[in-house]
C-alpha cells in the first residue's frame, strides 16, 4: 500500500487539483427569509510560467515575471449547463517564488477579466 504525499509546491497542489469538482453552498438565516442552497463546478486548470496572463499579472504588480512558476484557472460554473464558462466567475492565482526562502511563496490572485482588478497577495507557508 502506497502512503500519501502531501504535495509540496503550488504547481504539485495545482496538478493534484486539475479537473472539475461540485461545490455545493447554503445559506442560513436567524430571521424570517428561507434558506438558500445551491451547486455549481469549481473547474481548476493549472498553467506554466509561459501562460500570457503571468506576465500581466506581473507587470500589474511590478513583480519580476521570471521569478513566476506558473499558476492555475478557476471557473464557477453551472453543473446544469456544462462547460458554459463565463470570465465573470473565475479567477487567476499566479504562483511566485521567494528565493529567499523557497518553502514561502506569493500568490496572486485576480479575476480573468481585465476590468475587475482585485488583487490579492497571498503568502504560502509550508
Amino acid at each position: 500500500m502506497t502512503s500519501f504525499v502531501p504535495p509540496m509546491t503550488m504547481a504539485d497542489f495545482l496538478q493534484a487539483s486539475r479537473g472539475t469538482w461540485l461545490n455545493r453552498r447554503s445559506i442560513h438565516h436567524l430571521d424570517h427569509q428561507d434558506d438558500e442552497a445551491a451547486d455549481s463546478n469549481l473547474v481548476i486548470e493549472p498553467f506554466d510560467a509561459s501562460d500570457p496572463v503571468v506576465q500581466r499579472v506581473c507587470d500589474a504588480l511590478q513583480v519580476a515575471s521570471d521569478r513566476a512558476a506558473g499558476g492555475g484557472r478557476f471557473w464557477w460554473e453551472s453543473n446544469l449547463k456544462k462547460a458554459v464558462r463565463n470570465d465573470d466567475y473565475a479567477a487567476v492565482i499566479v504562483d511566485v517564488l521567494n528565493r529567499a526562502t523557497p518553502v514561502r511563496a506569493f500568490c496572486f490572485v485576480t479575476s480573468v477579466t481585465s476590468r475587475k482588478n482585485r488583487w490579492l497577495a497571498l503568502t504560502l507557508r509550508r
